[in-house]
């Protein structure tokens, strides 16, 4: 196989040459719509969880839900929607993470899954 590299002033006899520069720099949004969990286990005491969603991409923008307060079933219900402003390319994939959490009012938030 051969690859001719040229710039891109130059003229081709088969067509377009291709500009393999770097790519120009873009600005994505990333929206994540949470609409409810199933199978949430009961966190509090008298057999309720308060649930709301934490999402994030960086450490820097982190983002959660509303709280779904005194869930008794384990599928708590949120239609929200999480809006992430991204930047292309970039030198590390990008990866979101979502965790389930409950709310408490006296003490600290407990991480559910």
């Amino acid at each position: 196989m051969f690859v001719d590299i040229d710039n891109t002033s130059k003229s081709s006899d088969v067509g377009k040459v291709w500009d393999i520069g770097h790519e120009p720099e873009n600005n994505f949004e990333v929206r994540v719509a949470i609409f409810r969990c199933k199978g949430v286990p009961m966190m509090d005491g008298e057999g309720t969880s308060d649930v709301y969603i934490k999402a994030f991409i960086s450490d820097t923008d982190k983002q959660e839900t509303d709280t779904h307060y005194r869930n008794t079933t384990g599928i708590p219900s949120f239609n929200y929607r999480l809006l992430f402003g991204v930047k292309t390319p970039s030198i590390k994939p990008f990866m979101i993470t979502l965790q389930a959490w409950d709310r408490d009012l006296l003490k600290s938030n407990d991480l559910i899954c």
